[in-house]
């Protein structure tokens, strides 16, 4: 199934209406920077742990061995 969306956006989560979001593509045709990669990826890794942790409580991803 071919699923279309805007380039170079992130996507997250599903849509409100229940479509499932076909995921985030970036592309452009000058090669991107480790900098501009990283933020990039860092925002996503930062938005994806929060949203688990709303969802699920915190506590099931963290090491309770471990102190704060």
């Amino acid at each position: 199934m071919v699923m279309f969306g805007k380039l170079n956006k992130t996507y997250l989560y599903n849509d409100e209406d229940g479509r499932f979001n076909r995921g985030s593509f970036y592309f452009r045709a000058e090669e991107w920077t480790v900098e501009e990669m990283y933020d990039i990826m860092k925002d996503i890794a930062k938005r994806s742990i929060l949203y688990y942790f709303s969802k699920y409580g915190e506590e099931h991803f963290t090491d309770s061995k471990v102190e704060k």
